[in-house]
Order: C-alpha cells, then sequence, then structure tokens
C-alpha cells in the first residue's frame, strides 16, 4: 500500500526537498553529488504521496547505476544517469504541482457530499489520468482507456453525491488501479535518458535556471494569498529582478555571476514562501 501524505504536508516535502541541495552540498565542487543529492531528496518527497506510480524507483535505479558507474571511474556515465533521475523527478513534481494548481478542466467537480479521503483518492486518479495521456500522446498510442475511467469516476462521483460511500469508495479504487496498470504498461521499456553534465559553468547556469524555474512555480502553490502582501511582494520582485539579472549574465556568456544570481534569486523567493508560515531547512 502507498505511503500517503495528508495534501497540507506536500508543499512542504517538495520545497524542502528542492531546497535541500542548496543547504547540505553548498562549498563541494563535486557536481555528481550535488545531482544525487537533489535527486535523492526528490524521490523521497514523491515516494510519500497517494498518487503512486514509479517514478521514485525508476530514479532510484538510475541513481544506483550512476554511483556504480562511477566508482569505475566512468565519470561522463555517471552524469548523465544521474541526470536522467534528476530530469524524471523533477517532471514529476511539476505534474504534481501543476495539478494541484490547475485542476483539468475537463473534469466534473467533485460531489460535495464526498469524504476528505474520497476527494484525495479522487485528486489522485486524475493525476494519473493526465499523465496517461501525456504518455499515450508522446507515444501515439490508443487513449480509449480514457473512456473506462471516466465511467468509474462518474459513477464514483455519483454514488458519493448519493450518500453510498461504500459504492463510490469501490468505484473509484477501480477507476484508479484502471489508470494506474494502464499507465505502467505505457511506461514499460521506457528508457529515459537526459544528460546533465556540469562540465561547463553554462552547463551549471542551466541546472540553476531550472531550479529556479521550479521554485518559481512553486510560490503560487505554497504561499497561496499571501503573495499579495507588501512584504512578499517584495521578495517576489526582488526574486523576478535578480532573475532578469542572470538572464542577462548568461546571455553576455558570463554564466559564473548568472548562477550566483539564480542562487540568490532561488533564496528569494525561500524567503517569500518562509513568510507564508512554511519553514524550509537552512
Amino acid at each position: 500500500m502507498p505511503r500517503s501524505l495528508p495534501f497540507r504536508w506536500l508543499p512542504v516535502a517538495l520545497c524542502a526537498a528542492l531546497y535541500l541541495p542548496l543547504a547540505t552540498v553548498a562549498g563541494t565542487d563535486d557536481r555528481f553529488e550535488r545531482i544525487e543529492a537533489t535527486s535523492r531528496a526528490l524521490a523521497e518527497a514523491l515516494a510519500r504521496l497517494d498518487a503512486a506510480d514509479d517514478t521514485p524507483a525508476r530514479a532510484a535505479d538510475l541513481l544506483a547505476q550512476a554511483r556504480r558507474e562511477r566508482d569505475l571511474g566512468h565519470d561522463e556515465t555517471a552524469q548523465t544517469l544521474a541526470g536522467s533521475a534528476y530530469g524524471l523527478l523533477k517532471e514529476r513534481i511539476r505534474s504534481v504541482s501543476a495539478a494541484r494548481v490547475q485542476p483539468a478542466e475537463s473534469q466534473p467537480s467533485a460531489p460535495e457530499q464526498a469524504s476528505p479521503a474520497f476527494l484525495a483518492r479522487r485528486q489522485a486518479a486524475l493525476e494519473l489520468r493526465a499523465a496517461a495521456l501525456r504518455v499515450a500522446e508522446e507515444k501515439q498510442a490508443d487513449r480509449a482507456f480514457v473512456q473506462a475511467f471516466d465511467r468509474e469516476l462518474a459513477l464514483a462521483d455519483a454514488s458519493a453525491a448519493a450518500g453510498s460511500h461504500a459504492e463510490a469508495t469501490f468505484a473509484l479504487q477501480r477507476a484508479y488501479d484502471g489508470i494506474k496498470g494502464t499507465l505502467v504498461s505505457l511506461r514499460q521499456g521506457e528508457t529515459l535518458v537526459r544528460s546533465l553534465n556540469f562540465a561547463s559553468p553554462e552547463a551549471e547556469f542551466r541546472y540553476e535556471r531550472d531550479r529556479n524555474d521550479t521554485f518559481a512555480m512553486l510560490v503560487p502553490l505554497l504561499a497561496g494569498e499571501a503573495v499579495a502582501e507588501a512584504r512578499a511582494q517584495g521578495f517576489l520582485g526582488s526574486a523576478r529582478a535578480l532573475r532578469a539579472q542572470a538572464e542577462e549574465a548568461g546571455s553576455a556568456g558570463r554564466f559564473d555571476a548568472g548562477i550566483e544570481l539564480l542562487e540568490r534569486s532561488s533564496r528569494e523567493y525561500q524567503k517569500l514562501i518562509r513568510n507564508a508560515g512554511i519553514l524550509l531547512p537552512g
């Protein structure tokens, strides 16, 4: 049974995981260790989500392969494998966060009579549906599975609205299990290999820009209405200004300066989130 985490703790887990590499490996020149630390932290956050898929396990396998390659002295291969693990986890986090912030417009609203447990599992099922559709589109696979899922979801919603909680739970579980099985089947044999090689300052600049994008994406999810406060707006303005300066530095080829500016921008996002009452490590 997948470990579940109440939604109110999801933002803390995700943001803590995203901030961990700066807090724990700052000052080291070992780029591989930095990517690995980031990936392991993100995998731990995702493993606690009820929206279970095989992303953390797949990332763990890639990291294990990367560590073995590095121990053999194959640094370039190790870096590529670690980059693939990071890419998998980052994309899954963005998918989950996007679903939390902006639910799929095509889906009907959940019944008001539904229990919190039903709503949580329903949201998890919808996230798996969205992921399965993306993979099916990438692979040009048949998308008939959506109709079966939607029928089960409609039945679950109707049962919940009628107060038939047991029937609603069973129908929702069928929908969840079915779409999860579809996603696993679609991904079977899928191999993702992405390079995240920090052999140059430009590559590290791209990595820090990517992390900065993720922090910016998390702000509306974590801070909510607190973003409108004057103090929060100050942090937000500073973060965006630093990001703009970083882009200028990167465009001019001054990647070392750009990296420093991106790190400062990310710290401003961190301050904004703390201002909203969410404590982060470091």
